[in-house]
């Protein structure tokens, strides 16, 4: 009896054991597919949501769009309407509607306030500004920013001023002033230089003033044309004719034969150096135009380039010396205007006789 009914009990336990497996196993089983479809159905939930907001921002969007676009015709009507009342206004005379209407019939003439006439504008004021735009757009064309031209005052006798210039480093950041009584240029078409020349001035830095009678400020490389056909009055000494292939020669020498003779001259005295013609543009009045002259060391090589609009050879007590003008010498690529628009070759051992004997321009003949 007890050995069946351990038996019963044994068997019992199996079988239990057996189901609460089977019931473990297939709910183990069963747990992935029912997260997969929960996970399914949040999913499209989100997409429903974001395709509902997404619907609801491109509405907003272009509900937006039609209210900035009718704020902007209507803001453009406005404006059309604003400068029509303009025109309209100043197109009425009030005074002479009321006159007309007869609300002036009978009141006393000295009642009625005639309107005050305005002065006539200052020629030379006009002209100045106008001088102040075109310098400012001519710099800044020419790629000059370290200088901004500020203030101009009256158009003078070949100048302009009094004048202000800001002084700007290559970040445009402010580094000093310049002040000065007048302004005016210098250029050299054969060289390609314009020069900014102030007078009278200050230059300031940081409340710190530091006078001068003159300065001058080279613009290398820079087409002089523009500015001269911009503003003539501030270019006293250039001649529109000067350097240029046309209109620079009177036909009275030969220029090859005039190069080959100063050049012959110039080679005479090279102990220590000499110089050499290249080019001749031609000759006017006795003075030699558009000039480019090098420097040789006494190796014959070249150290220094000079180009001059205008050329004059010279004589004194003893020696020859030539005088070129509104020019500049480069070294390298390195370019500098003339010092006050001039730059003299000395030759000390220069024989007159030579010269003269040559036939050069502005030079006497050896018997007169």
């Amino acid at each position: 009896m007890n050995t069946k009914h351990n038996l019963f009990i044994t068997l019992g336990t199996i079988l239990i054991g057996s189901l609460a497996g089977l019931s473990f196993s297939g709910t183990k089983q069963a747990s992935p597919m029912h997260l997969t479809g929960w996970q399914e159905s949040s999913v499209h939930l989100e997409n429903s949501l974001l395709r509902k907001e997404v619907a609801t921002l491109k509405e907003r969007i272009t509900t937006l769009e039609n209210q900035l676009n009718w704020s902007e015709e209507s803001r453009f009507q406005q404006g059309r309407e604003f400068l029509l009342w303009q025109e309209v206004i100043s197109s009425l005379d009030p005074q002479g509607l009321l006159r007309n209407a007869g609300v002036f019939d009978g009141l006393a003439v000295e009642g009625v306030v005639e309107p005050e006439e305005l002065p006539a504008p200052d020629p030379a004021q006009e002209r100045a500004e106008v001088i102040a735009m075109s310098v400012r757009n001519l710099m800044a064309s020419e790629g000059i920013y370290e200088l901004d031209l500020l203030e101009v005052g009256l158009l003078q006798r070949n100048a302009v001023g009094p004048v202000v210039y800001r002084m700007l480093d290559d970040r445009g950041r402010l580094v000093g002033s310049l002040s000065a009584q007048s302004m005016h240029f210098e250029a050299s078409a054969t060289a390609r230089t314009v020069t900014l020349i102030l007078e009278n001035g200050y230059e300031s830095h940081g409340g710190v003033r530091s006078t001068f009678a003159e300065r001058r400020l080279p613009f290398s490389f820079v087409d002089p044309w523009p500015w001269v056909e911009s503003v003539p009055e501030l270019f006293p000494n250039f001649d529109a004719g000067q350097a240029t292939p046309s209109g620079v020669d009177d036909g009275k020498y030969d220029l090859d034969q005039l190069r080959k003779n100063v050049n012959r001259l110039l080679l005479a005295d090279s102990a220590n150096g000499y110089f050499g013609i290249k080019h001749i543009d031609g000759v006017k009045d006795e003075q030699i135009r558009g000039l480019h002259i090098v420097e040789y060391s006494s190796k014959g090589v070249a150290s220094k380039h000079m180009f001059a609009d205008r050329a004059t050879i010279l004589m004194g007590d003893r020696g020859v010396s030539i005088l070129l003008e509104d020019g500049a010498s480069m070294r390298g690529d390195e370019k500098t205007a003339f010092l006050r628009g001039r730059f003299r070759i000395f030759l000390p051992n220069a024989r007159q006789g030579d010269w003269k004997a040559a036939g050069l321009p502005g030079l006497p003949g050896v018997d007169e």
